[in-house]
């Protein structure tokens, strides 16, 4: 008998931390979505993904814990582990875990910047000389055709004498 009720006390306390587990792995995914703008058809993708790999997970946990049995209590320990993450650690996670994430791309992106400088030079550069070589043509085209014009002229000139 206390070896059963032991049993059942590990149980919910396994279910006490899937639970805060879930709402940890949602958090990652709040801090993600305030350092990196979305729209809501990418919000609602990463939601169902989420939900998606949470039930398999929940229910692989059951499975296994349980041989499949679903016990209320398991889900009653979930939902409390859930709450009690988010009124004790959720929100300092988010806030601290979006400036340090906001910090990482931001440096990041300072970074290839600095790497890309030259490509980015580079196609300026080209950019300049092609738009030049685009002038020098339509010039060059522009004066082949007057003289083409005027040879053409001359030499029905020529034949008519």
């Amino acid at each position: 008998m206390i070896f059963r009720v032991a049993e059942e006390s590990i149980f919910l306390l396994h279910a006490l931390w899937i639970g805060v587990l879930i709402t940890l792995v949602y958090d990652g995914l709040i801090i993600f979505r305030g350092a990196v703008p979305h729209n809501s058809f990418g919000i609602a993708l990463e939601d169902m993904g989420f939900w998606f790999f949470c039930a398999i997970y929940v229910f692989v946990w059951l499975h296994r814990e349980s041989s499949g049995t679903l016990r209320w209590y398991a889900v009653a320990g979930a939902l409390l582990g859930m709450w009690i993450y988010k009124k004790t650690l959720s929100k300092v996670l988010v806030k601290l875990g979006t400036r340090i994430l906001q910090k990482v791309l931001e440096v990041l992106r300072k970074f290839l910047r600095l790497i890309t400088a030259p490509l980015r030079f580079m196609k300026r550069k080209t950019k300049i000389l092609h738009t030049k070589m685009q002038r020098s043509r339509k010039k060059l085209l522009g004066n082949c055709k007057i003289k083409l014009k005027s040879f053409a002229k001359a030499l029905k000139i020529r034949l008519c004498k």
